[in-house]
């Protein structure tokens, strides 16, 4: 019995030694640790954590990300804080010169509704609502609507498109590869070359990502043209007479790979697009499609941007307003002839059941204009031919060459605008856009 009471004396005497002894504990803090002493209270804040790149461009977006009131954060958690997914919705609207189709170049004007992109994406925005409008000196206009929806959704991009376009002077200069250009035919009539064309048109584009860069595509679309002659002795009052009208519902299956580093000014990786449209225009008609783009940095203000594409009409009789596109992945391409083509040529300036061309650019940064972009010279070679009543072949044979120059000022990290020179077999040529051309 004694020795349990000395054993129940030092267990109890204990704890009174070790808080003599010890007079310092550690109260967890939010914000720092806190050390107390006695009656004095010490507070060490705790060791900086090391700073990554996630965290500078985390810093960046935090404007963007938390809502605050007279500058100051609102006394609530974060996450009750947070806008949605991403950024907010923006507007803006700005000016532009893009090019014309015989009637020179249009002033323009853009008006955009949309949500950015992380700083890494690919893409800009998330999503983007655009108005385009247009007029030119010689009655040419445009507006355009377009909804491009690259990464609202994880595997689904969209595009939807709708628009109103007038050229008063689009070029027909007859069909095949070897049609000419006669100057004393145009001193006798200026309008022997040109034609009215007036067309309306909507179409809506989805395209499903099977695995990783791999995507299958799908369009449908209407389009409403009216043709009328500018002189009863020009090119096209000789082959339709004074006017033409034509509707024409299409649809496209695509498959598309796309491994570029970026959307808005590729450095690196390629981009192939082949698919088959089919239309219900003229006598109904069938096209096989296919296009190769490769990108190639030189060093890091150089770069190099090859392509190489080829359609065919290869059934029905086609309505003559789809002789003069090729409905590419999300962007059509105008052929043969001018700045989606060969800024050696006037637009249209050869019309085929089929088409076959290439383009070589070298892209050089100039000037670095700081955080808001860059100025570029542009040197290139366009080169392509048409096919009319022969078959469609892989040939170097009767093509038509375009070389030149210009300057390119990109803005931020959406907006380029081009302009650019180029001799080809009709003379010196000027293009104006409000992108690369591929």
């Amino acid at each position: 019995m004694r020795q349990l009471a000395v054993l129940l004396a030092v267990a109890l005497a204990l704890p009174a030694a070790a808080h003599a002894q010890d007079t310092t504990r550690t109260v967890p803090s939010r914000d720092s640790t806190r050390t107390e002493q006695g009656d004095s209270i010490v507070r060490r804040a705790p060791p900086p954590a090391p700073v990554t790149r996630a965290d500078t461009l985390r810093a960046l977006r935090e404007r963007l990300d938390t809502v605050k009131i007279d500058g100051e954060p609102v006394e609530q958690p974060n996450e009750e804080l947070s806008v949605g997914t991403g950024p907010a919705w923006r507007t803006s609207y700005f000016p532009y010169i893009t090019g014309g189709s015989g009637g020179g170049p249009l002033l323009a004007v853009r008006i955009r509704r949309s949500q950015p992109a992380e700083f890494e994406d690919r893409v800009t925005t998330r999503g983007a609502l655009s108005l385009d409008m247009g007029i030119g000196l010689k009655g040419n206009r445009f507006v355009t609507a377009r909804f491009n929806a690259p990464l609202l959704t994880r595997n689904l991009r969209t595009v939807l498109t709708a628009s109103a376009i007038r050229e008063t002077r689009f070029g027909f200069y007859g069909f095949g590869n070897d049609t000419e250009l006669d100057d004393a035919r145009v001193e006798a009539d200026e309008d022997a070359y040109r034609v009215h064309r007036t067309r309306y048109l909507a179409s809506a584009e989805v395209s499903r990502r099977i695995k990783g860069p791999l995507y299958v595509s799908a369009l449908g679309g209407v389009e409403s043209a009216r043709f009328y002659s500018l002189s009863a002795g020009s090119e096209f009052g000789g082959t339709y007479g004074g006017e033409l009208r034509e509707t024409d519902v299409i649809g496209r299956l695509a498959l598309v790979l796309d491994t570029r580093n970026n959307e808005f000014n590729t450095r690196q990786g390629m981009l192939l697009d082949v698919g088959i449209q089919g239309g219900t225009g003229g006598d109904g008609y069938r096209r096989v499609y296919g296009i190769a783009t490769g990108y190639l940095p030189l060093r890091a203000t150089t770069t190099i941007a090859a392509r190489i594409g080829g359609a065919n009409i290869s059934s029905g009789t086609p309505p003559l307003n789809a002789r003069f596109s090729i409905p590419a992945w999300e962007d059509p391409i105008t052929i043969y002839g001018g700045g989606s083509s060969n800024r050696g040529l006037v637009r249209g300036r050869f019309t085929g059941t089929g088409v076959l061309f290439t383009n070589l650019e070298v892209r050089q940064d100039l000037y670095p204009l700081g955080t808001l972009g860059y100025i570029t010279v542009i040197g290139f070679i366009d080169a392509g031919r048409v096919f009319e009543n022969e078959g469609f072949r892989i040939t170097t044979d009767g093509m038509h060459v375009g070389a030149g120059g210009g300057l390119a000022i990109r803005l931020l990290r959406s907006s380029i605008f081009t302009a650019t020179f180029a001799r080809g077999s009709d003379g010196f040529k000027f293009s104006a856009g409000s992108g690369w051309m591929f």
